[in-house]
């Protein structure tokens, strides 16, 4: 199967005729389903992250009080947490496993184990 025009991303539809081979037509529509898969994920990621502070911060401010300068400050908490698993510690990888490792060495809460969401 070819192609009679080539498609490029920044330029569109090609003037010039192009023979595009099946590998290369596999090639390019592989590296477009790459590109919207990323995009979803990232999406998803997004939404759900945020589903799940709203949830922790309603509970914050109805059961326990906080108000929206102790969640701001919570937000920025947590923020910069992420913030260090882009870059580490010392050199050294930190992850959301070490959060999970400290909770359970430190308050024997164990959230692999619990059921959250029933």
């Amino acid at each position: 199967m070819k192609a009679n025009y080539r498609v490029d991303k920044t330029h569109g539809v090609m003037k010039d005729k192009m023979v595009m081979t099946r590998e290369d037509i596999g090639k390019y529509l592989q590296e477009e389903w790459d590109t919207k898969v990323d995009e979803v994920y990232k999406s998803v990621k997004v939404d759900v992250s945020n589903q799940i502070l709203a949830v922790f911060f309603t509970a914050l401010h109805k059961d326990f009080g906080f108000g929206k300068k102790r969640l701001l400050k919570v937000k920025d908490s947590v923020e910069s947490y992420f913030a260090l698993m882009q870059t580490g510690i010392f050199n050294k990888p930190f992850s959301p496993i070490d959060c999970l490792n400290y909770l359970k060495e430190e308050f024997n809460i164990d959230l692999d184990k619990e059921d959250l969401i029933k």
